[in-house]
């Protein structure tokens, strides 16, 4: 009698779970199914990709895949490996297009020549995966990315002044300078990348000392956590630096899908409710171009070509400018230019700033010029 209980018991979990899986698919909210089918173009694949997506405790079912997997030794799931030892999610850079890379290289060299007027710097950031890539297997095929940087630097046009900041954030490595759960460097990261780079540009950096220091407490796992199933790691936290001295920020204007957002603010605290908290600095990644005004008269104006690890650093190089204008070029539409939203000859100096691996995989740059 027991072993039919549980047999039918093993039946009507079964069931239960296939009429939650068809409902999920079939009749919860009619128009991503709509959205899948129209990306597709026959019922089939649509079906496959939106059950994948929408699988009933998926993120559960994730977790505990990733869980078994560990107690069998695996560490890598996908590109992220868990780095139980610094507590810690590492996206792992391993590979590139060098064709793509070199396209990249050309194309600032064509923009520099093609805009002499402005003093002009590059920043390459590491990942977690290059400033921790002495602590990683040799199997998860983790790129020297200090040495990534050194020959991009050493092909780019020496009037294009290179910025290091590896040896500061490999010097800072013990400390929470990237997120345990989210692919970019935290405000402290940014914050030593400033510091070893402000100098080059003309101004001196401000010490933590002149920064009082907002926490979120908000507590999160990104987005490598969801990629990778893996759970048990330290949840991440928020934190906003703001100076007390030099200029302060008077407008923040953001461009999205020919709409302008302003407000007064560098920080976005609808992000802290968001899923993507790293759009608590500066707002979504998604803009066009962004505009910060300050009250430094007399500063000099940047203008920053950049990918998201950008937005953490500008309140750092706030009180050094009179005018900061952010562009991405990989958020620019078909037949949009850098020169549509901002003309570099306004500009005192111009920044590209990205961390090297959006730097060597992205062909945003084809929109410079």
């Amino acid at each position: 009698m027991k072993k039919v209980l549980n047999c039918i018991s093993i039946i009507m979990f079964f069931a239960v779970t296939a009429m939650i899986g068809v409902s999920t698919v079939f009749f919860q909210h009619g128009k991503p199914f709509k959205k899948a089918l129209e990306q597709h173009g026959n019922v089939r694949q649509a079906a496959e990709d939106y059950a994948v997506s929408n699988f009933p405790f998926k993120a559960n079912w994730e977790s505990l895949c990733a869980r078994s997997a560990e107690l069998t030794g695996m560490r890598q799931f996908r590109s992220v490996y868990h780095d139980k030892e610094r507590d810690m999610l590492v996206d792992v850079f391993s590979d590139y297009d060098k064709s793509r890379r070199d396209k990249n290289v050309a194309d600032i060299n064509a923009f520099y020549k093609k805009h002499k007027g402005a003093s002009m710097y590059i920043m390459l950031a590491p990942t977690a995966s290059g400033i921790y890539r002495s602590e990683l297997p040799d199997s998860a095929g983790a790129i020297d990315q200090q040495k990534l940087i050194d020959d991009i630097y050493f092909d780019i046009d020496e009037a294009v002044n290179p910025l290091d900041v590896f040896s500061a954030l490999y010097s800072a490595r013990d400390s929470y300078i990237y997120f345990r759960t989210d692919p970019y460097w935290t405000q402290a990261g940014a914050y030593e990348a400033y510091s070893a780079a402000i100098g080059k540009m003309g101004s001196a950096p401000y010490t933590l000392a002149n920064y009082d220091m907002d926490y979120s407490h908000i507590y999160y796992r990104g987005e490598l956590s969801a990629k990778s199933g893996v759970r048990r790691v330290s949840e991440d936290t928020i934190t906003a630096y703001r100076c007390k001295y030099g200029s302060y920020v008077k407008s923040v204007k953001m461009l999205r899908d020919k709409q302008t957002y302003s407000k007064t603010s560098l920080y976005n605290s609808a992000g802290l409710n968001s899923a993507d908290k790293y759009s608590y600095y500066l707002g979504a990644s998604n803009f066009k171009c962004t505009r910060v005004l300050t009250t430094g008269k007399d500063l000099p104006k940047l203008l920053i070509i950049k990918s998201d690890y950008a937005n953490s650093m500008i309140p750092f190089l706030a009180p050094h400018y009179s005018e900061i204008t952010l562009v991405d070029p990989g958020m620019l539409e078909e037949g949009e230019k850098l020169e549509d939203f901002a003309d570099p000859a306004d500009y005192d100096q111009v920044l590209f700033l990205y961390d090297v691996q959006t730097f060597c995989e992205t062909d945003e740059f084809d929109n410079l010029d």
